[in-house]
């Protein structure tokens, strides 16, 4: 079937915030796959972009799947004796795609115009409706509920799809030391030192191509690391990373976007971090209340019940924060943002902020442009122009000329 998929960004994946601050929901890492990686995967068709909710998709002479980025579809045999579920057959008419009690989608016929098809439309009662297999994300922290579980799942999948080479951590290094039965995955130019441990007794684990894993790390799965990333010692579990992370310390039940340097100790957990994040030495965060009762979020509008006993912090793109800080149980950080000084910071902090406690001023363009520009140049990466333009956007929404604050720091 001719279908081309393109991507919805839905108000609720907006509010993501500040993880969807500076990129769209669909490249949001959860389990061992970003979520647009996870619809293609069950597509088996290449994402061609995204769609605001309220944009008509391109017309085409071809089918188009529109998908809530937000979709979690099961990937090809995740059930025994399953296939691939999407996309379905082409109707003769616009078709509202449902999984479970929500909306995710449509599905048009060739040459179809309609400018309604998106998940928050409310469409029409003689509207056909398809129904999916699969669930949706709704709010960023159930990101972090689920992770664990769904990071094992995704690699077991494709260690199956893998086939008999799947688990190739038989014969490891000397001093390299392997514990339990779940797969384990090594990609090429993986580098193992003499003292490293890989646990797969909780939950499979896979090392990206080129990962190091130094001395006294003791990784326990479920854990997907991604990419040249170089694991320096510690305790790391439940946890998944994107490329050229530097790590330390204890990980737990967390999800780390590319870039991240977290090269000292101190612990990080049930938390979502951004790219480009540099944890400074012995930062911490805390993801359990002292009293046991569920944790509330930060956000603009004030605190937000979570239901979650355990949930630590979100961290938008290029946050930093200085050498022995201490992040409370849902803190919420914008992107581009330097944390510093002694006592907790506030629970929101908006993006491109400069300060500590309750004292914040804004961080001025030129100056957070030239150091985003040397962080990643130390990893080989340069500050595209998209990107650039991405983070000023959001640094124009929340510092802009028609903001009354003060200039921050050179």
């Amino acid at each position: 079937m001719n279908t081309r998929l393109y991507l919805l960004e839905d108000r609720t994946a907006r509010d993501w915030s500040p993880i969807t601050e500076t990129r769209p929901a669909g490249e949001v890492r959860f389990g061992a796959l970003l979520l647009r990686e996870r619809i293609e995967r069950a597509t088996g068709l290449i994402s061609e972009g995204y769609l605001p909710d309220d944009g008509p998709p391109p017309g085409a002479t071809s089918g188009r799947l529109l998908l809530s980025a937000r979709y979690l579809p099961p990937l090809p045999g995740e059930s025994p004796g399953t296939g691939r579920p999407l996309p379905p057959p082409l109707p003769a008419a616009p078709a509202r795609l449902v999984a479970g009690d929500e909306q995710v989608g449509w599905l048009l016929p060739p040459g179809d115009s309609s400018t309604e098809a998106a998940p928050d439309a409310a469409g029409d009662d003689c509207t056909a409706k398809i129904e999916l297999p699969g669930t949706t994300v709704e709010a960023l922290w159930d990101l972090v509920a689920h992770h664990p579980g769904r990071i094992a799942g995704d690699l077991r999948i494709l260690a199956r799809e893998a086939g008999d080479g799947a688990d190739n951590g038989r014969s490891l290094p000397e001093g390299v030391v392997r514990l339990g039965r779940e797969p384990l995955r090594i990609s090429d130019g993986v580098v193992l030192d003499p003292g490293a441990v890989l646990d797969t007794r909780s939950g499979p684990i896979r090392l990206g191509p080129g990962v190091t894993v130094r001395p006294h790390t003791h990784l326990m799965g479920p854990a997907s690391i991604g990419e040249d990333t170089i694991l320096l010692g510690g305790i790391f579990g439940s946890f998944a990373c994107g490329r050229s992370c530097r790590l330390r310390g204890e990980i737990s039940h967390s999800i780390l976007h590319d870039g991240v340097n977290k090269a000292h100790d101190g612990y990080l957990g049930h938390s979502v971090v951004g790219s480009w994040v540099n944890l400074g030495a012995m930062t911490t965060n805390s993801d359990l209340k002292n009293n046991y009762r569920p944790v509330r979020v930060g956000s603009l509008w004030g605190e937000v019940e979570t239901g979650l006993l355990k949930l630590g912090v979100f961290l938008g793109d290029h946050v930093k924060t200085g050498i022995g800080t201490r992040l409370g149980a849902g803190t919420c950080i914008g992107a581009g943002t330097n944390v510093f000084g002694p006592g907790l910071p506030r629970k929101w902090i908006p993006p491109f902020s400069w300060g500590g406690g309750e004292e914040f001023v804004p961080y001025r363009w030129e100056a957070f442009v030239a150091t985003a520009e040397r962080v990643m140049a130390r990893r080989g990466v340069r500050l595209g122009n998209e990107e650039r333009d991405r983070l000023h956007r959001v640094w124009i929404g929340e510092h802009g000329p028609d903001r009354a604050r003060p200039p921050g720091p050179a």
